[in-house]
């Protein structure tokens, strides 16, 4: 790099309007997500919209568990009691209007969360320049938030908006805070500033759960840069927590929440379980914010084994930005970066919920770049960790933003090719094999909204990457026999939380035209064995199994048997993720 371009970047970086050039390079890093079609949840909430369901909140099901079991829509294994119900009426408004105003627009549901990101941006830089001044750490700090790939899944995904705007009201009640508790030299302490954090905050609690993470950087800015005791400190922080405990308490009145899932910790009912998460998950989240982008991967994983690996990871970073602790803002952004992780370990780790923790990470990374000629850096195994840390947030990041952007590529074949060959004649359908028990929720909506019925009864036997065995025993049973167990991954562990309520052998789960049998179990009560008995001869029946990257019709003669094993990417021959979806 020439001392002229360096000069230049350098130039922009200390610039007041650092953070404007920041939300640009995140804006265009960003803009090819509108040719996205639509992923996932979107499809639920296409088909809410047409039914006109309320706008106010968010039912990842339409209906009771045994109803959904019948329908396929939750496998056989799904426990009675499963709640997945979320007050997000912020967001869920602007999905409602947006699928009822312009249903076939998709292109601007995806810039509306663009925008939304790009003015996150600016808050952000705001604050930074606050705390910084306006200069190098806080226009670095600023890019580096803006270009994390972090940042890409939640951009893209429409239904993600209510990560972007808890993450946005919660970046705006700090930069009230700071504004009113911190005035600079000729502006006077104004208190509509201190009306305005709270305001903004009970908004981001109203967007997304996700939004009390805004409250550990309020609790580390109290702690870092208030003055006094510790009433003194704290005492502003007195609305933030009565808004939290009035929202939680309607929260919990209203009938909101997830319940019997092994996605999500129900502190009451799984104490462990939550001090597991706080232990481990925590520091992971904190070395997924710093370094590498392994929080989807880490949803995949079943046990505090795989979470110790990053958070050790996270051990090792904190020593090589030890030198940092003497810097009070490097204090604030990590107690906030931690501070905000504690929520998250609520629910399985993924890259949608970062945006918050990415703030403190952004930070820390820009002061140790400004510092990594120091002493303090002088030892090569602390530099040689500080420049991997860099090359993190500073090329790996927006080398990977754009190609994260188009995840629909992989998510969404698997439930289109679903919705496309199950049929509805009257018989009994049997899916096999998908590669997440998630791909099973959409095909029904997908179905609706083409105006297409869907089977009376279909039935999910299995849901996994894991090879599962099938032998049609005899005229009227199939047994599956898999190694590894059901719901071997933490992703597919959506819809039964295992840790509370696993089975034996020999229990038995009815259907209408069938029931399941479990034969064998692991030593954490998953099945690995069970037979499946239908009242209709087998011949009658419609078996569908993903067989690698396909999915087919299986016949099964008595006693024939056969392993399937999915891919990543299944899909209906032919077929590709956003086929009759076209983003314009």
């Amino acid at each position: 790099m020439s001392a002229q371009l360096r000069r230049h970047i350098d130039k922009l970086l200390c610039s007041p309007h650092a953070p404007r050039y920041a939300a640009a390079v995140g804006v265009l890093l960003a803009l090819p997500s509108v040719l996205q079609g639509k992923l996932l949840d979107d499809h639920l909430w296409h088909a809410a919209a047409l039914r006109g369901d309320a706008a106010w909140r968010f039912e990842l099901l339409d209906g009771p568990a045994a109803q959904l079991r019948e329908t396929g829509v939750l496998g056989w294994w799904a426990g009675d009691e499963l709640q997945l119900s979320f007050m997000r009426p912020l967001a869920s408004l602007s999905h409602t209007f947006d699928f009822r105003v312009w249903p076939e627009a998709l292109w601007l549901m995806h810039l509306e969360n663009v925008l939304l990101y790009a003015a996150l941006i600016l808050v952000v830089g705001w604050v930074l320049q606050r705390l910084f001044g306006p200069g190098r750490v806080a226009g670095l700090a600023c890019l580096m938030f803006a270009i994390d790939e972090l940042h890409a899944t939640t951009v893209m995904w429409i239904s993600a908006r209510n990560t972007i705007l808890a993450a946005l009201f919660g970046v705006l009640a700090l930069a009230a805070h700071i504004r009113w508790r911190a005035p600079k030299v000729g502006e006077s302490r104004r208190w509509p500033f201190a009306l305005a954090g709270p305001l903004c905050f009970a908004l981001g609690l109203m967007s997304a759960e996700i939004g009390v993470a805004g409250l550990g950087y309020l609790l580390a800015y109290s702690l870092t840069r208030e003055r006094g005791g510790w009433w003194a400190r704290l005492a502003p922080l007195l609305p933030y927590l009565a808004i939290t405990a009035v929202w939680r308490l309607s929260y919990i009145q209203m009938g909101f929440g997830a319940k019997a899932s092994g996605l999500y910790i129900d502190p009451g009912q799984d104490p462990l379980g939550l001090l597991t998460a706080l232990v481990l998950q925590t520091p992971a989240l904190g070395f997924v914010a710093l370094s590498l982008p392994v929080a989807d991967a880490l949803t995949t994983l079943v046990g505090p084994a795989w979470l110790g690996l990053p958070a050790l990871g996270f051990v090792a970073l904190a020593w090589v930005l030890a030198p940092l602790r003497d810097d009070p803002n490097a204090r604030l952004l990590g107690l906030g970066m931690l501070a905000a992780a504690l929520p998250l370990t609520l629910t399985a780790p993924t890259s949608r919920t970062m945006l918050m923790l990415s703030i403190g990470s952004a930070g820390l990374a820009a002061i140790a770049w400004e510092r990594r000629y120091t002493p303090a850096f002088a030892g090569r195994l602390r530099r040689l960790g500080l420049g991997g840390l860099l090359v993190c947030q500073l090329v790996i990041a927006p080398l990977l933003f754009v190609p994260l952007s188009f995840a629909p590529l992989v998510i969404e074949p698997p439930h289109r090719a679903l919705a496309t060959m199950v049929p509805d004649d009257g018989r009994v359908v049997v899916v096999l094999n998908p590669p997440s028990e998630i791909n099973a929720l959409y095909p029904k909506a997908i179905r609706e909204l083409d105006n297409e019925t869907w089977p009376e009864h279909c039935y999910l036997l299995f849901a996994g990457l894991g090879a599962v065995s099938v032998e049609r025993v005899d005229a009227h049973t199939l047994a599956l026999e898999t190694q590894h167990g059901w719901a071997a991954s933490r992703v597919d562990q959506l819809s039964r939380d295992w840790s509370v309520r696993g089975f034996n052998p020999g229990d038995q789960i009815g259907l209408e035209r069938a029931w399941a049998e479990v034969v064998a179990v692991g030593a954490d009560q998953r099945p690995t064995q069970i037979r499946v008995h239908f009242d209709d001869d087998l011949d009658e029946v419609v078996v569908l199994g993903f067989d690698g990257a396909t999915l087919t019709r299986w016949a099964p003669a008595e006693g024939e048997r056969r392993v399937w094993t999915t891919s990543l990417t299944p899909a209906l021959e032919g077929t590709s993720a956003l086929e009759g979806n076209p983003p314009f």
